[in-house]
């Protein structure tokens, strides 16, 4: 038996709208929740959250 994880990031933008990124686990795992940072991405790709608790690339 196989079994699929799909990990979603979600950020809320200084705007008030939210992204939402599949990103691999150690990705996932690495991101702080709700902390205030900025956020790089590319088109719906995420490629680095870069916050007070250090910078997470893909």
């Amino acid at each position: 038996m196989t079994t699929t994880e799909k990990l979603i990031l979600e950020f809320e933008l200084d705007t008030g709208s939210e992204m939402k990124f599949i990103v691999g686990r150690r990705v996932f795992k690495n991101v702080p929740e709700h902390e205030w940072g900025t956020l790089t991405f590319q088109g719906t790709r995420f490629l680095k959250f870069n916050s007070l608790s250090g910078v997470v690339e893909k």
